[in-house]
């Protein structure tokens, strides 16, 4: 009868947690095993001290751990006193010493399990937080980003960063085996290398600051290519190993052909100065030398290499170099054109 009632309250109550229910607090639903442990060793005597050690290991795995060493106390307590009626004082110390060693590694490996949890889940709201900054980044530049699961190894693409791409913000990305896939082929060696050189950097547990910016091209859906500034953000775990890699992505496209255009341009007009034929220097209100042109290396016999950044006083006697600054003074106060 015991038995079978004691069954049946397990039963019921493990029935009830599977439909997400709890009826009674653990602590109150494994009450009756302690009585019921004490009444198989009264009645088996060997069979229900054996069962003691599981017994500790399941109260401590699954009572919050004040609790469980309460039980698990009382669980001591009876084993040893029922070993010792029936086999006297040297096996009651022995099951006393080995149920107590039990119970301490049990607390160890738990102390250590929830420290590790419990580190875990702050990582994970700073990341949180981390993932609203980037939410506003992403609302305030309308930057696109992607959030890779090392573990699970799952890259999460945000709708923005799929619409950088020319595809619909609610695109299936399941069949993208790779991020490397996206980017443009010239690129692909010289990032891959920097992202190894990431992953093999021995780091710090915890959420680590980004790191520097780089620019590279994507593949555009339907041809192009569009160029990106990417800087990441990794969180590391207690190993040492990364685990998220989150990438935020700027659309820098409109600003590289703006800076082409005017590398463009000064190159032509670099050229035009060199083509003169008489000798031209240009330098800053510093005084300090920007650009040459051939003539005017041929006729000082300097090169522009040795000359650009340095002033007049750097490369001339001061007699010179005081004439030439109180020219370049006079020709600014006249102004434009002079």
């Amino acid at each position: 009868i015991a038995n079978g009632a004691i069954a049946t309250w397990f039963l019921v109550h493990g029935v009830a947690v599977y439909r997400g229910r709890r009826l009674l607090a653990p602590c109150v639903v494994f009450g009756p095993a302690v009585p019921m442990l004490a009444y198989i060793m009264w009645m088996r005597g060997e069979v229900g001290i054996f069962w003691a050690y599981p017994a500790a290991l399941l109260f401590h795995f699954i009572l919050e751990r004040r609790a469980a060493n309460l039980f698990n106390a009382s669980v001591v307590v009876i084993t040893t006193y029922f070993a010792f009626q029936s086999y006297g004082a040297d096996v009651a110390l022995r099951v006393f010493v080995t149920l107590v060693l039990t119970i301490v590694f049990a607390n160890v490996f738990s102390y250590i399990n929830e420290s590790r949890r419990r580190h875990e889940a702050e990582q994970e709201q700073l990341l949180e937080l981390e993932r609203d900054r980037l939410a506003l980044l992403v609302h305030a530049t309308q930057a696109g980003f992607t959030d890779w699961d090392t573990k699970e190894n799952v890259v999460i693409y945000s709708e923005r960063f799929k619409e950088m791409l020319g595809y619909p913000g609610d695109f299936d990305t399941s069949a993208w085996s790779s991020f490397f896939d996206l980017m443009h082929p010239e690129d692909h060696p010289r990032v891959r290398e920097v992202f190894r050189g990431l992953m093999r950097e021995k780091r710090r547990p915890g959420l680590q600051p980004p790191g520097e910016p780089l620019e590279y091209r994507l593949l555009k859906n339907g041809g192009g290519h569009v160029w990106v500034k990417a800087a990441s953000l990794a969180q590391v775990h207690a190993a040492g190993q990364i685990r998220r890699f989150i990438t935020s992505f700027q659309d820098v496209t409109a600003y590289r052909a703006t800076a082409d255009a005017l590398r463009d341009q000064l190159k032509f007009s670099a050229d035009i100065f060199d083509a003169l034929p008489i000798g031209l220097a240009m330098r800053d209100l510093q005084g300090r030398y920007m650009f040459v042109n051939r003539a005017w290396e041929k006729y000082t016999g300097a090169r522009r290499e040795d000359v650009i950044g340095k002033t007049v006083r750097d490369r001339a006697p001061a007699e010179e170099a005081e004439r030439v600054e109180a020219e370049d003074r006079e020709a600014l106060e006249r102004g434009p054109g002079a």
